[in-house]
């Protein structure tokens, strides 16, 4: 659960805090409002343990992973950590072995949105002569228009594909897009490639390492 989706619901708690108490003041003048202000009030008390539950998983993600660094795991990415001495690594909060890595691919699709902009400008060539309900023009009407597009590339979804030995779950799928719309060659989009290039070359060179043993 990201930060970004705790924060808003904090903001939401707050605002539900204040249409309470507003309510409440409401009541003594409306006592009709008792039924809204029931209804806000377990609003509240839901998303209040909604928050509690994010803060409490978050508290034991943090809590395992300082564990995992305190027996010599280093931390390449979130759900992806690696012990080079025990020749193991997490992924995705399972443990494997280096020997258990056969291959990795980084996946990436995208879309593109076109915003069009332009403007036309109508002119009458000739003599005319206005009345009140219609023109009435001896020469021609010319209409100029200009436009122009621009087309935005975004980033759709963005994860490597892990294959391990073993049977149960032979494909891992490690998620490295994080949450809003991510344009391609943004500072947001340049950090999550960064983040997948750091864990494609550990990867690849544990599979390296896995092939000059068989060999």
């Amino acid at each position: 659960m990201e930060k970004k989706d705790n924060a808003i619901l904090i903001i939401m708690a707050i605002l539900l805090a204040i249409l309470l108490f507003l309510n409440l003041l409401l009541i003594i003048i409306m006592p009709a409002l008792i039924v809204l202000e029931i209804i806000l009030f377990i609003l509240e008390y839901f998303t209040i343990k909604k928050i509690r539950e994010i803060n409490q998983y978050n508290k034991e993600v943090l809590d395992k992973r300082n564990e995992l660094i305190s027996e010599g795991y280093v931390k390449i990415y979130d759900g992806f950590l690696i012990n080079e001495k025990k020749s193991k690594l997490i992924i995705n909060g399972h443990e494997y072995n280096f020997s258990q890595i056969i291959d990795c691919e980084l996946i990436e699709s995208n879309g593109t949105f076109d915003n069009t902009f332009g403007r036309s400008k109508s002119k009458i060539k000739g003599k005319g002569k206005i009345s009140t309900n219609k023109i009435k023009n001896k020469g021609k009407i010319s209409t100029k228009s200009h436009s122009f597009s621009i087309e935005t590339n975004y980033c759709i979804d963005l994860y490597i594909n892990i294959t391990v030995d073993d049977f149960k779950s032979p494909n891992l799928k490690l998620n490295l897009r994080s949450s809003g719309l991510i344009i391609k060659n943004s500072k947001k989009y340049n950090k999550m490639l960064e983040n997948a290039n750091n864990i494609l070359s550990a990867l690849k060179l544990i599979i390296h390492k896995n092939n000059e043993t068989h060999t």
